[in-house]
C-alpha cells in the first residue's frame, strides 16, 4: 500500500516508521502547494501501478485456470509475479528467460513440463483475458485494445481473440 507522511519532526526515527509502515514518500512542515500535489500525484501513480500489478495477477489466474494449472508451486507463483510486473504487456519468452536465468530453450522446457502450455499460448492467453476485461469495463475499440496489448494489426488481434474465445471482440462485448 502507498502511504505518504507530513510531519514537523526532522527526526530519522519517524522517517523509519513511515518506511516500515510502507510510506512512499515524506514531507516535512512547512509544506508548500507544488510539493503536495506533487507527492499527491506520485501516491496516485504508484497506486495505479499496484492496482494494474494485481487486476494483471487476475489474468494470470484466469489462464492458468484455462490451462487447469493450479499457482500452488513456487514455479508457478513465480511466473505469476513475473507477469503481474510485466503490467501484460507484450512479453517474449526470451525476456522471460533472461529474467529467470535461463537459457531460452531450456526455459521453453521447464515452462511446457510445469505449466503444460508452451510460453507464448500462455502469454497470449493471458493477453486475451486482460482483452476481455477491457471489452467488460472501458469503452475501448479493438483497435485500440489491439494497439495496447501490443498487437501489430487490430485483425490479427481479433483473429487471436476469436480462436482463444469463440467469438469476435464485437461478439464478445455485445454478449455482455
Amino acid at each position: 500500500m502507498a502511504v505518504a507522511f507530513i510531519s514537523s519532526y526532522d527526526e530519522f526515527e519517524y522517517a523509519r516508521k513511515g518506511l516500515v509502515l510502507g510510506a512512499f514518500d515524506y514531507l516535512l512542515k512547512p509544506v508548500n502547494e507544488q510539493k503536495l500535489w506533487d507527492m499527491l500525484r506520485r501516491v496516485s501513480e504508484k497506486l495505479a501501478e499496484k492496482k494494474a500489478e494485481n487486476t494483471c495477477f487476475d489474468y494470470v489466474l484466469s489462464a492458468l485456470e484455462a490451462v487447469g494449472k493450479s499457482s500452488d508451486d513456487s514455479f508457478t507463483q513465480d511466473i505469476c509475479a513475473y507477469f503481474s510486473n510485466t503490467s501484460c504487456r507484450d512479453i517474449s519468452v526470451e525476456q522471460a528467460a533472461e529474467h529467470f536465468g535461463f537459457s531460452r530453450d531450456y526455459f521453453g522446457k521447464l515452462f511446457r513440463r510445469q505449466i503444460g502450455e508452451s510460453f507464448s499460448k500462455f502469454s497470449t492467453l493471458v493477453k486475451i483475458e486482460y482483452a476481455k476485461e477491457l471489452l467488460r469495463q472501458s469503452g475501448m475499440k479493438a483497435y485500440e485494445i489491439s494497439e495496447e496489448l501490443g498487437y501489430s494489426s487490430a485483425d490479427y488481434f481479433t483473429k487471436v481473440f476469436k480462436e482463444i474465445t469463440g467469438v469476435s471482440p464485437a461478439q464478445y462485448k455485445q454478449s455482455l
